[in-house]
């Protein structure tokens, strides 16, 4: 039988909670987001609206692997690439970016949608997360050298709370450049008013035929004050018939993702995978409508060029 005893005192060398406060408040003083000075900027221009709409990030492909997380943000890039360059004889007030139409495939560390549907994925939750908030702040940093940036989040059913935490993270990366302005109002519809025009934009997996009634209640003065109106939804992976209603044009926008299996096994197959954008004038409204396709090679089945 015996017993110890221990003596000890506070090493004099060591770091205080102080010096840690000392430091992070310096660090947040002197830090500074790298302000752009937009090359395609302009007061008289135009609103440019990219819409990347149903990305799927992590949606494993129903055969041979052909869609995953990295076929993913090439395409993503692709597609932002695509539009700029299709773009390169315009000026831009500002680029409206639309991102969060279940951008994520997956809303938890279960793999399953907001819902709890589970899903074929390609990377766990964590990493997929990762990967999401590099591929949109490198966005954001792409987009904002040409004009100043609004995004807006809107809820989806297979991300809605991930998505609502990655407009958070986007918040705060941003909060010092005033080139920036990012929404995170957990609402699941949102409505913009750029001049004459109001653009309402909603997932359109609940509201579904009665999107085109909702915005003149929802949005009543600035539908007063506005000469066109129009609400992009999404989910349907495919770009459905325009309809016009009291006014309101709805479109439900494509997709740019593959095929996953319950797609598949359930016949939900042949949609043209491509993206649209919008080009809107100040006074005259919709001008222009931009495609992004995403053809893929028969020669390798498991190879998408982006053409």
């Amino acid at each position: 039988l015996y017993s110890s005893k221990i003596t000890v005192k506070p090493r004099t060398d060591s770091i205080s909670k102080e010096t840690i406060k000392k430091s992070i408040n310096e660090l947040l003083k002197d830090y500074k987001c790298p302000v752009y000075q937009p090359v395609r900027y302009s007061k008289a221009g135009k609103l440019l609206e990219v819409n990347v709409s149903d990305l799927h990030l992590n949606k494993l492909g129903y055969k041979d692997g052909i869609y995953d997380h990295k076929q993913a943000e090439e395409i993503f890039f692709f597609i932002l690439n695509d539009v700029l360059t299709k773009t390169e004889g315009f000026k831009f007030e500002k680029i409206l970016f639309i991102w969060s139409h279940d951008f994520f495939n997956i809303d938890g560390f279960d793999k399953a949608t907001t819902k709890g549907t589970p899903q074929d994925t390609t990377i766990r939750y964590t990493d997929m997360f990762k990967q999401g908030k590099k591929m949109l702040i490198q966005a954001i940093d792409l987009l904002r050298q040409f004009a100043p940036v609004q995004t807006i989040h809107v809820g989806a059913n297979h991300d809605r709370l991930t998505s609502y935490a990655m407009s958070e993270v986007l918040e705060a990366w941003f909060r010092n450049d005033p080139n920036v302005n990012i929404d995170t109002d957990p609402l699941s519809r949102k409505y913009i008013r750029y001049g004459n025009n109001l653009i309402g934009f909603s997932h359109g997996d609940k509201e579904k035929k009665h999107l085109g009634k909702i915005m003149p209640a929802e949005a009543r003065q600035e539908w007063g004050k506005t000469l066109f109106a129009e609400i992009h939804a999404a989910h349907l992976h495919s770009e459905q018939a325009v309809k016009e209603e009291n006014g309101v044009i709805v479109r439900y926008l494509s997709s740019p993702s593959g095929i996953d299996n319950w797609h598949f096994e359930n016949g939900y197959v042949g949609a043209v995978r491509k993206v649209q954008h919008f080009i809107w004038d100040r006074e005259n409204g919709l001008e222009h409508i931009l495609h992004t396709t995403i053809v893929p090679d028969p020669k390798e089945l498991g190879t998408v060029y982006c053409l």
